[in-house]
């Protein structure tokens, strides 16, 4: 049995996942590790958690969506902290 990780600049298509799997009959599994891409850099980053929480809310947001989260997605963050502390 083989996992197999392979560093690449893309996502594989289904061919060429198809044709790995094809080469060897002990490949059990495919993990491709995407090389440049800026998601897996922000995921490598380290979190301070000493951070107050609207703080790392707002890098969460900033993370996942590339942009500052707006006053109303502020306000609504705090009224689940709000609701979350009842």
């Amino acid at each position: 049995m083989v996992e197999l990780t392979i560093q690449t600049e893309t996502y594989l298509k289904a061919e060429e996942r198809k044709s790995l799997f094809n080469a060897h009959n002990g490949i059990v599994t495919l993990i491709p590790v995407l090389i440049g891409d800026k998601a897996a850099e922000s995921k490598a980053r380290t979190i301070d958690l000493t951070q107050n929480m609207d703080d790392l809310f707002k890098q969460y947001f900033k993370s996942k969506k590339a942009i500052e989260p707006n006053e109303e997605i502020m306000n609504l963050f705090n009224e689940l902290k709000t609701i979350e502390k009842e």
